[in-house]
């Protein structure tokens, strides 16, 4: 990832927005491709999908020991 700031906390609003937008388009396809084609398989698929992303980002997380210690 190609961080142009120092600011921590601008850095976890544009992860947040990247994960919002990666499950909002999961969404979509999961269920567009379930209404138009009939894949029921594809809402689930499009799920374990997102999941495998949304892991590699808290990996990614952890390994920088970046976390807010609130």
């Amino acid at each position: 990832m190609l961080v142009l700031s120092n600011s921590r906390s601008l850095v976890a609003d544009s992860n947040q927005t990247l994960v919002c937008c990666v499950l909002s388009a999961s969404l979509l396809i999961g269920l567009g491709l379930n209404y138009f084609y009939g894949l029921w398989e594809a809402d689930p698929i499009v799920g374990l999908i997102t999941v495998m992303f949304l892991a590699r980002e808290g990996y990614i997380a952890l390994k920088q020991e970046k976390l807010c210690s609130c």
